[in-house]
């Protein structure tokens, strides 16, 4: 791979949630990109099938053959370059490791489940507790809007370290899909929960109004400092008061895809996943990306 070209790296196991990741990486990505899918066989199903005593090496094969031609012959038709494997290892160890190895801009994995059974499967999780590089998680077809590959980019930004990997990020992918991007920061007026950021605790106790100035102070100036990497792009900065996850999904139905940050999924480290976090993610009809600080 030249130093021109960049990587995307897509989880598939053959489900129809992982062919709309599939779809996903495919329209969003570049001419000179290339797109790497991985299907990992897990060690432990190898193993039970040593246990009946049963030839690893047939199904594999199966495995191999389903892969190039049925997971992805519709993605061939795209023109995109597309590279395969099948992999004997852990999904989120395979995953990870081909994402280092290719110097992926993204991993894009599915998410499974429609409506109110909608759930964030155990290798996004994984995925998202490792967090190398940004993880997209995709929707099924049938809850894709319209603007799904023309809505703007939202990108969710609060203060500090967290809002500046995201504003990079999604100006970067915004400005390279020719899309528009929507600053859009939350004030929840949490001052006893410590969830928020201290500018908006300290503003809860100040007054609504004097936190939502500060908010739109710190998204003017966010949007100052894109204009100078991306004269040519449209931003425009909201804000929202209320419940974040509400919020965030109000003004992200129309977007092509919603932008968190590192500091949405804090209480990872605490081996809890970010409720808000996988809220949005299950609750949103169009693509979620988190972004590592």
């Amino acid at each position: 791979m030249t130093s021109s070209q960049t990587a995307i790296v897509v989880g598939l196991d053959g489900s129809d949630e992982s062919r709309s990741a599939l779809t996903w990486a495919v329209e969003n990505s570049n001419s000179n990109e290339t797109i790497h899918i991985v299907h990992a066989f897990s060690p432990i199903a190898e193993l039970a099938m040593a246990a009946v005593q049963q030839d690893w090496g047939p199904h594999r094969d199966r495995l191999t053959r389903a892969l190039e031609q049925e997971w992805v012959a519709e993605a061939r038709l795209s023109g995109a370059a597309l590279y395969t494997s099948v992999v004997d290892d852990d999904p989120v160890d395979a995953i990870l490791s081909k994402a280092l190895t290719v110097d992926a801009r993204m991993i894009v994995v599915g998410r499974h489940g429609s409506g109110f059974s909608r759930t964030l499967g155990s290798v996004a999780r994984g995925l998202l507790h490792a967090l190398p590089v940004p993880v997209v998680v995709a929707v099924d077809e049938s809850a894709r809007s319209e603007s799904s590959t023309s809505g703007a980019v939202l990108a969710c930004l609060g203060y500090g370290r967290a809002a500046r990997s995201v504003q990079s990020w999604a100006s970067d992918f915004a400005g390279s899909h020719h899309r528009s991007l929507d600053l859009l920061h939350v004030v929840g007026f949490r001052p006893f929960v410590p969830l928020d950021s201290p500018s908006d605790m300290l503003g809860s106790y100040l007054g609504a109004e004097t936190a939502i100035e500060w908010a739109n102070t710190e998204l003017q100036d966010r949007s100052e400092e894109i204009a100078i990497d991306h004269p040519a792009l449209s931003v425009n900065c909201r804000v929202g008061r209320g419940s974040v996850v509400k919020r965030v999904i109000e003004y992200g139905a129309d977007a092509s895809l919603i932008v968190l940050g590192e500091g949405h999924t804090e209480v990872i480290t605490r081996n809890m996943f970010a409720s808000r976090t996988l809220s949005i993610i299950n609750g949103a009809d169009v693509a979620v990306a988190v972004v590592p600080a």
